[in-house]
């Protein structure tokens, strides 16, 4: 690989470790040039969608802050350090800040207080170092769907780009930059694309809604749009055909690609 393009590759890597430290692979990717580290759960807890026991006993303030300062001192830039810290869903940050509001909770809230408890949460996140939030999830559920069951903001595109408008300003106010996914939005699918292979059915028509709340967040500032992993036969007929058993490896991506 050449010296110009070593760089380039290693800067839009986004490497994750399981635990929260840097071994000597994540120094020397760092070294060579990536700018971003992962500091997420194990595949167990992502799919568990919860902290594990032992991940809430031993990790700390200090811990956390001290791991972000080791990545800066050893890229030559500033890391970028991405975190799950959800409304529904993964809390990375467990009991280390302010907890967000309830799914529940969140029907009542006003946008003013979802900014602010976002503001609070986010405001202790930045201290540690964190900048980044994988969140929130702005799919429109209007159907099954296993992957996003319990951690969606429901089937109102009206009600979910409130609420997600209102993390989005809190969280931002605060330093830390926050992400809506995942387009074009999982309104349905069968399968769960976090354990197998997943497509989105229905027709382009369906998909409208979903893509409304993205220009929503768009349009309210949000600096980071994910994609989901599952695929969209309606949008691209040769790919729709593509879902065979080739395909598996590409429906079925990583844990730590599919937020």
């Amino acid at each position: 690989m050449s010296t110009e393009l070593q760089p380039a590759a290693y800067a839009v890597l986004l490497s994750a470790f399981s635990g929260l430290g840097l071994d000597d692979q994540g120094r020397r990717y760092l070294h060579l040039g990536g700018v971003s580290i992962l500091l997420g759960e194990t595949c167990g807890e992502y799919l568990a969608r919860s902290m594990s026991f032992e991940r809430c006993r031993c990790e700390s303030h200090a811990r956390f802050a001290e791991v972000v300062e080791a990545a800066n001192t050893c890229a030559d830039a500033p890391v970028l350090v991405p975190v799950d810290q959800k409304l529904g869903g993964i809390q990375r940050l467990h009991r280390l800040v302010p907890g967000l509001p309830s799914a529940a909770e969140l029907q009542i809230l006003s946008s003013e207080d979802i900014d602010s408890r976002s503001y609070e949460m986010a405001s202790s996140a930045r201290v540690m170092g964190v900048n980044l939030f994988l969140a929130p999830i702005v799919d429109v559920v209007t159907g099954r769907n296993p992957w996003l069951h319990n951690r969606n903001l429901g089937p109102d595109p009206t009600e979910v780009t409130r609420i997600a408008c209102a993390f989005i300003r809190g969280v931002q106010r605060a330093g830390v930059m926050a992400t809506a996914k995942h387009v074009l939005s999982h309104y349905q699918t069968e399968q769960d694309p976090a354990v197998g292979r997943a497509s989105v059915a229905g027709s382009v028509g369906d998909l409208h809604q979903g893509l409304a709340v993205f220009r929503e967040v768009i349009a309210a500032g949000v600096k980071a749009i994910m994609p989901g992993p599952a695929m969209f036969p309606a949008l691209d007929a040769a790919v729709g055909q593509y879902l065979g058993k080739e395909s598996s490896a590409c429906c079925a991506m990583p844990w730590n690609s599919m937020g």
